[in-house]
């Protein structure tokens, strides 16, 4: 989450027309969003000032490797999920909506609907549709080395040239649709829903993902226990089977063979999810060796090397102990569902334990598309959670 885009200017515009126009419930709505009982908006103003902190202690003991462009790009990185909360705080503030949870429910339909235009482009790609190809490769690549995405026909889509972001936002994709599931007629829709991501996580190639949404599945489905249980059961079995049926002559054999080893079905000797990684990850090792200070306010952007993991991702950039209020926060969220359940605390749930879990091999959280899907769902849920209490 490196430096200002283009949809961010537009939410900073968005905030800003609001705050001039509706000030007095702009402050209301700000008040709400950094309650301690709402949790997110005053975890987030923590992890600012500790990225603060560690940004002027590389500024003043890391001179020559550190570059103060890059030290600001990275705490507006980190800032981002603020304008997110804010905007979710305000959504739910002005809303005309009794049951405030209700709010959420909009938003996971906007995901299901726009989400699935997303990744229905990725597909496309996967079908090697030429003008959009060219569109995709000109504006959502990353302008980088594309050799590995190209030697196992992964996709991207609009993801910024990021097969694995992709991959992660179908595994999200299919949590959301899962919970979607409320009535007989809605399974209608949502089939088709989860084939497309099934579909694009297959093209994503993305590991990570598929491993975290299994076992986030069946950690949704575990906490579910109800009748409802088996019925999802069903549903998700006709699903697969329809999605390998539709993928085995739409998915390149390179790509099936590399999410089967992720779940050790291969017969190949394909390479593993952490061999893959272990040079960047033994590097970003050394360098906090070289220095062991650097656990306190993390590694210099210009020396760090692509970290592929979540956790290396947060050390870097927060510290040892930024890392470990960050993990902790999370399972605070986790307690928070499970003490003050509503509606959609288990589809929360799993949805955090998706984004730990495919962190081992991509740093989730600190990804621009997805880390705003993320703070949107937890600022809408959480906020929306806290009205509920209040109200009763």
């Amino acid at each position: 989450m490196r430096g200002l885009t283009a949809d961010h200017i537009l939410l900073l515009a968005i905030i800003s027309i609001y705050f001039v126009s509706c000030n007095k419930k702009w402050r209301q709505a700000f008040s709400i969003s950094i309650d301690s009982r709402v949790a997110v908006g005053v975890f987030t103003i923590i992890i600012i000032a500790i990225a603060t902190f560690t940004s002027l202690l590389r500024l003043l003991f890391e001179e020559g490797t550190v570059s103060p462009f890059v030290e600001v790009a990275r705490l507006y990185g980190i800032f981002r999920p603020v304008l997110i909360i804010m905007l979710g705080a305000i959504f739910i503030h002005i809303s005309f909506v009794n049951e405030k949870n209700k709010i959420y429910e909009l938003y996971a339909h906007l995901i299901v609907v726009l989400g699935g235009g997303a990744i229905l482009v990725g597909l496309l790609q996967g079908a090697d549709f030429l003008p959009l190809n060219v569109i995709l490769n000109e504006f959502y690549s990353r302008d980088a080395d594309f050799e590995s995405v190209i030697k196992y026909g992964r996709v991207f889509g609009t993801f910024d040239g990021q097969p694995n972001v992709y991959g992660t936002f179908c595994s999200l994709y299919i949590l959301i649709c899962i919970n979607r599931i409320k009535s007989s007629k809605s399974v209608f829709i949502i089939i088709p829903a989860i084939i497309i991501g099934g579909l694009g996580l297959m093209l994503s190639g993305s590991r990570g993902a598929l491993l975290g949404l299994l076992i986030s599945i069946i950690i949704w489905l575990i906490l579910t226990r109800s009748v409802k249980t088996f019925f999802i059961f069903f549903i998700l079995g006709v699903c697969i089977t329809l999605t390998v049926f539709i993928g085995k002559d739409f998915v390149q054999e390179s790509l099936v063979e590399r999410l089967s080893s992720a779940i050790g079905i291969s017969g190949t000797q394909s390479v593993s999810l952490t061999s893959s990684r272990l040079p960047y990850w033994n590097t970003i090792f050394d360098l906090f060796l070289d220095n062991p200070f650097r656990l306190l306010w993390g590694l210099p952007g210009n020396i760090m090397p692509p970290t592929d993991n979540l956790q290396l991702a947060l050390m870097s950039s927060l510290g040892l102990p930024g890392l470990l209020i960050f993990m902790s926060f999370l399972v605070y969220i986790i307690v928070l569902q499970l003490k003050y359940p509503n509606p959609n605390s288990k589809e929360f749930i799993s949805i955090i334990v998706l984004m730990i879990l495919n962190g081992v091999s991509y740093p989730t959280f600190l990804t621009g598309r997805i880390g705003d899907t993320f703070w949107m769902i937890a600022s809408l849920i959480l906020i929306s959670n806290f009205y509920e209490r209040v109200k009763k």
